[in-house]
């Protein structure tokens, strides 16, 4: 009995020591997150309201639905327990949602839905922008039927013979 009380107690210790020390959990089944949390942090280094909308933004941008972030400067703070629930939305089959810390500061980044906002700018638009961007700059020319390249070539043919016949 005694040794049992004493695996609890260092267990408890340990415990202690993590929530104490350690920033917080982390969890970030959707790994992508963590990226998106480093670049929104590099952009607005001491700006936690700005990283949030940075992070919102991105994240309902490339995944779609409606996202909610949670960011906390200093964990140790709020306590040394925190009970919350995730919602249980997933993407591509992996659990949206990631509890990450960077910084000393605790990203909780979770979806909430999955109704795409209208402000929605999606990887497709952006390449289709940059497509019609080029097509305007370049002038691209366009794919020809075979019977429109045998006229082509037939009126390139005929002015070549004209050429030729004026140069004699």
């Amino acid at each position: 009995m005694f040794i049992l009380s004493y695996l609890v107690g260092i267990a408890a210790l340990v415990q202690i020591f993590f929530v104490r020390y350690a920033a917080s959990i982390e969890a970030c089944p959707l790994g992508t997150i963590q990226d998106i949390i480093h670049q929104a942090a590099n952009e607005s280094p001491n700006d936690a309201p700005i990283q949030m909308q940075i992070v919102r933004k991105i994240m309902e941008d490339i995944f779609g639905g409606t996202w909610g972030v949670l960011v906390v400067e200093k964990p140790s703070l709020v306590s040394y327990q925190v009970h919350w629930t995730i919602p249980d939305f997933r993407h591509d089959g992996q659990r949206a949602f990631c509890l990450h810390v960077h910084n000393g500061w605790q990203y909780n980044v979770f979806k909430v839905g999955d109704e795409d906002a209208q402000s929605r700018i999606t990887v497709e638009q952006i390449l289709d922008k940059q497509k019609q961007r080029l097509k305007r700059a370049k002038h691209l020319p366009e794919r020809l039927t075979p019977e429109e390249y045998e006229k082509t070539q037939a009126a390139l043919a005929k002015q070549l013979a004209t050429r030729l016949r004026r140069r004699k």
